[in-house]
């Protein structure tokens, strides 16, 4: 049976380091970032990110490791993300990514989604659907 759980990201730090500038526009950089969930899931996390800058915005591709209580589970987690900018926020697809899941969320699978619009600082919201299907 498949659980949906929405939370709250809120991004505590965010170092970016550009590895290849390319012109004005286009650049790639290496991001490391940390930041805490809320609400159906209660977490902390660390997260490595690569950004393609590019005219009209930046594409992103990443793992976070998600490390607290999903709907009262305790344990970790892999989550995959692919993303880009659209406007003045950012929208992602996640996957949890398969036998990450440690302690009770072992076994955990699932997708979801981030998003932020910049209008709540560095909050993002999440949206998850999951189970433990054997």
């Amino acid at each position: 049976m498949t659980t949906h759980i929405t939370g709250e990201y809120d991004t505590l730090d965010w170092k970016e380091a550009p590895y290849a500038e390319i012109d004005d526009t286009r650049k790639l950089s290496n991001v490391t970032a940390n930041g805490t969930f809320s609400g159906g899931i209660e977490a902390t996390s660390v997260v490595s990110y690569l950004l393609a800058y590019g005219p009209d915005g930046c594409d992103f591709i990443g793992y976070e490791h998600v490390s607290g209580k999903l709907d009262g589970r305790s344990g970790s987690f892999v989550l995959e993300h692919k993303g880009n900018t659209e406007g003045k926020g950012l929208v992602a697809t996640t996957t949890i990514v398969p036998g990450s899941g440690t302690e009770e969320l072992t076994g955990v699978r699932g997708t979801g989604r981030y998003v932020w619009t910049g209008e709540e600082g560095q909050r993002a919201r999440l949206d998850l659907d999951y189970d433990f299907g054997g």
